[in-house]
């Protein structure tokens, strides 16, 4: 979603779940994904468990994002992250936090 609140959202639910947890388990950064993952797309499996290999490569602009230490620059690849994904588990698939599959 392109919503800052839906963004600033997500953002607490993941400071809320990363005070459980040890530094190194943390979530540091996430992306919210510009679409839904669909079976018919090759990206998640017929139990809805994602496909990282595909996931990395249909998204790699996203992703490579992630662990840039540069700012996002407004309209670039980085804007792709504030794309239409409707779940906390998209933006948790992104940050590489789900399981694997």
């Amino acid at each position: 979603s392109q919503n800052p609140a839906v963004r600033e959202l997500i953002q607490h639910e993941i400071n809320e779940v990363n005070r459980t947890l040890s530094s190194p388990e943390q979530v540091k950064k996430f992306a919210i994904l510009p679409k839904r993952l669909y079976q018919e797309d090759g990206e998640v499996t017929p139990t809805l468990k994602v496909k990282r290999k595909a996931i990395m490569e249909k998204f790699a602009d996203i992703v490579a994002q992630l662990y840039d230490e540069r700012p996002p620059q407004p309209g670039g690849a980085a804007g792709a992250q504030a794309g239409a994904a409707e779940t906390a588990g998209e933006a948790e698939t992104a940050a590489g936090r789900s399981s694997s599959g």
